[in-house]
């Protein structure tokens, strides 16, 4: 029976959200919660609450970071598959066994992205119909929440998450898309399967175009892309200048996404 591990990161009064969002216990599934807390005002009865079920693995952590976060959870995880996930989303009830029957009809996929909708079963953005591969061009669409991995094909590479990158650093985005590329540079196989897995609010952190993910997105592109990076980050920045609501603001956050990607070192 193929076995299921969800890893969950959650921060200091965040993990009051993570009770209500396990489904009910079932056979081959286990739950990672990694709880970072650097205060003491944490919520003792919800943590009881996990500690309290069996298919719970509670672990708290001072360190700050949410790709420390994904990486300490990872090093727990024992199950053939695992999803990452936030405290701030609703599984579907299908949504594992969608993910175990997506896994055993593509034996050669390592990596498993799927859909996740914010509301009565809307979509913020636009999936592909069918099943297709994932390329360096296209991950950049792909939410933390969405991701799904073949645990022994990233484990036998050492693959984990870049820790100078997402929220709690001073790169505050795309830690999971940078594990995607590290994925793909170390030949695996991406895949995305149109299922839908969970529920997730309609605003998301890579949705900030301020100066300071501007600058993290120039980094981005220079972690994943080296030198040639550039081209591919103006392209990106001119694509969505509409977003930064004036040519003000666009030249400001231009300039800091240049910034970024110069001081980046790979």
């Amino acid at each position: 029976m193929m076995t299921l591990d969800v890893l969950i990161s959650c921060c200091n009064d965040s993990v009051s959200n993570v009770p209500q969002m396990l489904l009910p216990e079932q056979s081959g599934v286990r739950y990672i919660v990694v709880h970072q807390q650097f205060h003491t005002s944490g919520d003792a009865l919800s943590v009881l609450a996990l500690t309290n079920r069996s298919d719970v693995l509670y672990v708290k952590s001072t360190n700050k970071g949410l790709a420390r976060s994904r990486n300490l959870a990872l090093s727990y995880a024992e199950a053939d598959i695992v999803l990452f996930t936030d405290d701030d989303v609703q599984f579907l009830p299908t949504a594992f066994v969608a993910i175990k029957h997506a896994f055993s009809d593509m034996p050669d996929a390592d990596i498993i992205t799927f859909r996740y909708c914010v509301a009565d079963g809307l979509y913020r953005k636009v999936y592909p119909v069918k099943p297709c591969k994932r390329n360096l061009m296209n991950i950049f669409r792909v939410s933390s929440v969405e991701v799904a991995v073949r645990r022994r094909s990233t484990s036998t590479l050492a693959i984990k998450f870049d820790e100078r990158f997402g929220l709690g650093t001073a790169n505050p985005v795309s830690e999971e898309n940078i594990f995607l590329a590290d994925c793909i540079h170390q030949g695996l196989n991406v895949w995305f399967y149109p299922a839908t897995i969970v529920c997730h609010p309609d605003i998301t952190s890579g949705a900030n175009w301020d100066i300071q993910t501007s600058s993290a997105r120039g980094a981005l592109f220079k972690r994943v892309f080296g030198p040639s990076g550039f081209v591919i980050l103006s392209i990106f920045m001119c694509k969505h200048s509409a977003k930064f609501g004036n040519i003000a603001h666009f030249f400001r956050a231009f300039k800091a996404a240049l910034r970024g990607f110069l001081y980046f070192r790979r």
